[in-house]
């Protein structure tokens, strides 16, 4: 009985949240075809096997449509907006600057001068289309690979919370798209020997700097993407771009990205893995991974200047953080998303992974 009104149920579905999404982007041809990518290759994936294949892969579809719908921005703001427009940008700004440079400000100026400004600003909102192809890569016969929308969907809960340990808006939001822009990226901030101070940034702008949700989402597309023969190196390179894209465009600073490699591993080894949860590897793991989350936060919240004792501490800080996450990752063997098929014998009735 169930089975015969899926379908009927999840067309539906699909097509309240395209009414939605449309209703949100109509007249932005732009963005509403790049957001709508996810979803269309999802389902171009599910018509040409829609032979062998349950319905319910489409619900992915729909739900990266509603993503990109304002319901996701409001309740994120009803979590993380302050009462006040007060926000850690300028520690972020102070911690980035640590470096010998502002980052994102030189980034965003090499970046201007070759001309890929368009070109990386494409990758920034191109997340939809990576996340959408992850999921259909892995679409096989059976259920859908219901691990690839939970490891996601964590990241986005988890994350929005996170948000409001360290509120932060991004380094255009903070000094306005002319001063970002043409800024110089080798001037501190602030006076030598000076402390950071709470900085005040527009309230219509999102708390939603630190972790990069960015650069977490394109991290766990390129894990996903470890078990394919062919995805995972368009994977890599997506995950990349997407680094430079953050800070090209200038909604994070190095260090939110640099802090949304344990964040990612966090999430990563808490919603899939190839032993129980309860597993000591996974346990350590998570620990590990969160602890050097919340180190960063407090050093930065509550003792940024340990960054200005060297120039070494945030180069190396960073480098053993992204190198520890990269490391804790290649350890474990890939997942495997695919779903598991029904191979029938005459004798025996066994289940296959499917190969990629």
């Amino acid at each position: 009985m169930l089975e015969r009104f899926k379908l009927p149920l999840v067309m539906l579905l699909l097509l309240v949240s395209a009414c939605l999404y449309l209703r949100v982007w109509w007249g932005n041809y732009l963005f509403m075809a790049v957001y709508s990518g996810g979803a269309v290759v999802i389902a171009a994936a599910c018509f040409g096997r829609r032979q062998s294949i349950s319905s319910l892969n489409l619900l992915p579809a729909a739900l990266l449509l509603l993503y990109y719908t304002h319901i996701p921005d409001m309740l994120a703001a009803s979590l993380t907006y302050l009462k006040t427009t007060a926000t850690y940008d300028g520690f972020l700004l102070y911690v980035d600057r640590s470096f010998g440079f502002s980052p994102s400000i030189l980034i965003s100026r090499w970046v201007g001068n070759l001309h890929l400004s368009p070109f990386f600003f494409g990758v920034y909102i191109a997340l939809s289309i990576a996340i959408g192809a992850s999921f259909a890569s892995h679409i096989n016969q059976g259920e859908p690979p219901w691990k690839i929308v939970w490891v996601l969907l964590s990241a986005v809960i988890i994350g929005v919370l996170c948000y409001n340990l360290l509120p932060a808006c991004g380094p255009r939001m903070l000094l306005g798209g002319n001063e970002f822009n043409t800024g110089d990226p080798f001037v501190a901030v602030f006076p030598p020997g000076a402390q950071p101070v709470m900085l005040a940034v527009a309230a219509k702008y999102p708390r939603n700097a630190m972790p990069s949700l960015h650069m977490t989402w394109a991290l766990l597309v390129l894990w996903i993407c470890r078990d394919l023969k062919r995805g995972y190196l368009p994977a890599a390179g997506f995950a990349f771009l997407t680094a430079v894209a953050t800070l090209a465009v200038g909604e994070h600073y190095l260090v939110d990205l640099v802090v949304a490699f344990p964040f990612a591993l966090a999430v990563w080894n808490l919603c899939v893995g190839d032993v129980p949860l309860s597993h000591p590897r996974r346990v350590l793991t998570i620990i590990a991974a969160t602890s050097t989350y919340l180190a960063w936060i407090t050093v930065i919240r509550f003792a940024p200047n340990v960054f200005y004792i060297s120039p070494l501490v945030p180069w190396l800080a960073s480098t053993l953080t992204i190198a520890g996450t990269l490391l804790a990752v290649h350890s474990q063997p890939a997942i495997s998303f695919a779903a598991r098929r029904l191979s029938v014998s005459a004798d025996t009735v066994t289940y296959d992974s499917v190969s990629h």
